[in-house]
């Protein structure tokens, strides 16, 4: 049987796959990375086309065939049209018949054009609720993304929570699926709550993801050590949250880690805090919860998962209040909360089990 050739497109991908390269990415970049090692070898043949760090123009890495494009920076209307034909012409060289990314952006425009001109099948997966909510609209891509995104020939939601807004917001897309984010799974049971050191915060400096929260929360909790993983996304953020953190003796502040290396933090984490005001399906949560590190949210339930599942508290924004209701968990309420995430994860995020639904939708599309 000859196999399927996919492309899959995320420009900052480069760092997952070469462990020596040391720059910040997302939870975009995981998924697509996660996914696209695991694909069957015998039905498909994977293409990856990521920015330009330096490296070789075209190499071979777990399986994968990597394509160097452009240099991720801000760019001008003439870097930014030279960019574009590039992604062209490399599309066509490479001739996919799918072409797979994940988040809003003028990259997602441009290959939402190249789809159509070279007559392609585009997969698109929202990376978060602001993908899909009208909040685009505000961006400088926001029109022809609006007008463009019906064209894209499947959409992939991370929850069932955003169909709707979906179908609110975008009346002409029908073929439309949720795949949750998809990890391995360690085999090991948890760590005990005795072997647990700190409570965890990860994400990027915006203000969307609320860090002062978590910093207040540091703040009510002095007797308790807090670690924040913050690489800098939005410099005022950053430093604002940065020069804070300096006079809090009970919380360790790390710039980045790269995702290879992050781990040990989740695994020795009593609680994941999520402090943020909008979000698709971090990566961040399942992280901790393959860990067995429950979830303090400040207001997000992922589909309902922590409450229904029981994988910890909506704590609410009353950080006082909030430092109250952690303090109060006893312990076998938290050992109910770690084995709770760690089963639901091994049912529901092992990509040993989920990659079936890419692949038969790689197949189908």
């Amino acid at each position: 049987m000859q196999r399927k050739k996919l492309l899959f497109v995320s420009l900052a991908a480069y760092p997952l796959f070469n462990k020596t390269i040391r720059a910040v990415h997302g939870g975009a970049e995981l998924d697509l990375y996660t996914v696209a090692r695991h694909l069957n070898s015998s039905k498909f043949e994977v293409h990856f086309l990521v920015g330009d760090y330096g490296q070789k123009v075209e190499e071979k890495r777990s399986g994968v065939f990597i394509h160097r494009g452009q240099k991720i920076s801000n760019s001008n209307t003439a870097t930014g049209l030279l960019n574009f034909f590039r992604l062209f012409q490399l599309v066509r060289k490479v001739d996919p018949e799918v072409i797979f990314t994940e988040a809003a952006g003028w990259l997602t425009v441009e290959l939402i054009i190249i789809k159509i001109v070279l007559r392609k099948k585009l997969i698109f997966r929202s990376a978060h609720e602001n993908n899909i909510n009208g909040f685009t609209d505000s961006r400088s891509y926001g029109l022809l993304y609006r007008k463009l995104l019906p064209n894209v020939n499947h959409i992939i939601l991370q929850n069932e929570q955003d169909i709707e807004i979906l179908k609110s917001k975008f009346k002409y897309i029908k073929n439309v699926s949720v795949i949750r984010n998809l990890q391995n799974i360690p085999p090991n049971e948890p760590l005990s709550l005795e072997k647990r050191l700190h409570h965890l915060w990860v994400g990027r400096s915006e203000k969307i993801k609320d860090p002062q929260a978590f910093i207040d929360l540091a703040k009510e909790l002095p007797n308790n050590q807090f670690v924040m993983i913050m690489p800098k996304t939005n410099t005022d953020v950053f430093n604002n949250i940065k020069e804070q953190t300096q006079n809090l003796s009970n919380l360790r502040f790390i710039p980045g880690v790269k995702w290879s290396e992050i781990m040990p933090y989740f695994i020795q984490a009593k609680y994941l805090i999520n402090t943020s005001i909008g979000e698709g399906f971090p990566n961040v949560i399942l992280e901790a919860m393959k860990h067995g590190t429950p979830i303090i949210s400040t207001r997000l339930d992922f589909d309902n998962i922590i409450t229904k599942q029981n994988c910890g508290i909506i704590g609410g924004t009353d950080i006082k209040n909030l430092a109250k209701k952690i303090t109060s968990i006893e312990n076998s309420e938290w050992r109910e909360y770690s084995n709770n995430c760690y089963k639901f994860s091994k049912n529901n995020f092992d990509i040993i089990k989920g990659i079936h639904a890419y692949e038969q939708l790689f197949l189908q599309v």
